[in-house]
């Protein structure tokens, strides 16, 4: 019964990340569909989840772990980050994250490889850290002894 319940609730969660927005909301996309097709995506409002990295030269944020680990610099977007993000940079820094923020197709001058990147972000949120991946997590809540009664 336990699982069940837990297996229903991470469900419902997903289901309410990638529900359809309305036309005030920014829309989830796939970071892989932004860099596909930035013109398409330019000055939107968009919610997308990658793996961010922050560093003098440019705040990244890659598709996944795998491109940050091989340097695969086409295959991001530049951010600029956010007074709160600055505060939280040890908690956000080499994790995934959700960032709804307004993307803009193209190279920012102190960083041309990139296709486009994230302003006006309005939040920046801890998705799942690499050293304990959210699958781990719901395993292992699915997976645990019931609570006592």
């Amino acid at each position: 019964m336990y699982r069940a319940l837990v297996a229903s609730s991470v469900i419902c969660l997903l289901s309410a990340v990638v529900a359809a927005p309305s036309a005030t909301e920014a829309s989830y996309v796939s970071l892989i569909q932004v860099i596909a097709n930035p013109e398409k995506f330019d000055g939107k409002r968009l919610v997308i989840l990658g793996f961010i990295d922050f560093e003098r030269e440019a705040d990244l944020v890659f598709p996944d772990k795998l491109r940050y680990d091989n340097v695969i610099l086409p295959d991001t977007l530049w951010i600029n980050p956010t007074e709160e993000m600055g505060k939280n940079k040890t908690m956000l820094h080499l994790k995934y994250v959700r960032i709804d923020g307004i993307f803009h197709a193209g190279a920012q001058r102190q960083f041309r490889f990139a296709v486009g990147g994230m302003t006006d972000i309005r939040s920046c949120t801890p998705w799942s850290d690499p050293s304990h991946p959210g699958r781990e997590r719901i395993d292992e809540m699915l997976h645990s002894e019931p609570l006592p009664k």
